[in-house]
Order: C-alpha cells, then structure tokens, then sequence
C-alpha cells in the first residue's frame, strides 16, 4: 500500500479536516509548525473503522518510515469520559462515543517545520473521517 496521495492539502492547526476515503485508500495533509508544541488530534469515525494516522516531519510518511504512527480500530475502542483534571500524553484516548462513531483523542509533542499527516483506511467500506488539530 502506497501512503502517498496526488494532491496533499496544505492546512493550518485548528484546522477541521472532513473527508471520505475509499477502501484502501489515503488522505494526505501537509502543515507548519513554527515552534516545538505538542499539538492534540482528534480523530471522528465509524466504529467499524481501521485506519492508521502516519506523520513525518519534511516529507510524506511511508509505511516503515514515519516519526509517529497511531491505529484507529473502532472496533476495539471502549467508550471512556475524560476528566478534566487527567493528564493526557501521546497514548491514544477515546473520548466520546456517539451513535455508531468513535472519536479518539491523542497528544503528540512535535518539533518547528513542515510536517505531512497522512491517514489511511485500511478498511474494506468508504469511510467519513474528520481530523481536528
């Protein structure tokens, strides 16, 4: 499987990302961080739903070359409230489960620069995935 896609788009953090990919397909995002933060992401899909976030740093992740991976399996997700006085690191957090979508939470501490996110759905449905940074 290739994690590159024709057309990345260039977005801002804060930035919502809606999109829907195919089976066996990516979604790839480029943005830039102009100092070291640790940047929260939030990522909304079906339950159902496999698909893997990959980030690197300068250019496109490959499937064994990426600074940071993380799995979205729904299916394998338990529904869990945050509170607000936990502390939450780069392990993965599912936050809310609403009807038949998921939506986990993860930190990830990165560094000033160009960066490239690229989700794949690993699965075999079309998938709606939303990504809030």
């Amino acid at each position: 499987k290739s994690l590159h896609s024709t057309n990345p788009v260039f977005v801002r953090i804060s930035d919502t990302i809606k999109k829907y990919l195919e089976p066996q397909t990516v979604a790839q995002i480029q943005f830039y961080i102009d100092k070291t933060t640790t940047i929260r992401y939030n990522l909304t899909a079906n339950k159902k739903a496999t698909l893997g976030v990959y980030c690197q740093k300068s250019k496109p992740p490959t499937l064994t070359r990426f600074d940071f991976l993380h799995i979205f399996d729904g299916s394998k997700q338990t529904t869990m409230r945050i509170r607000r006085s936990v502390t939450i690191n780069s392990s993965a957090l599912p936050v809310s489960d609403i009807y038949d979508r998921v939506t986990v939470s993860f930190n990830q501490h990165m560094n000033e620069g160009l960066w490239y996110l690229t989700v794949l759905n690993d699965g075999y449905n079309r998938e709606e995935v939303v990504l809030t940074m």
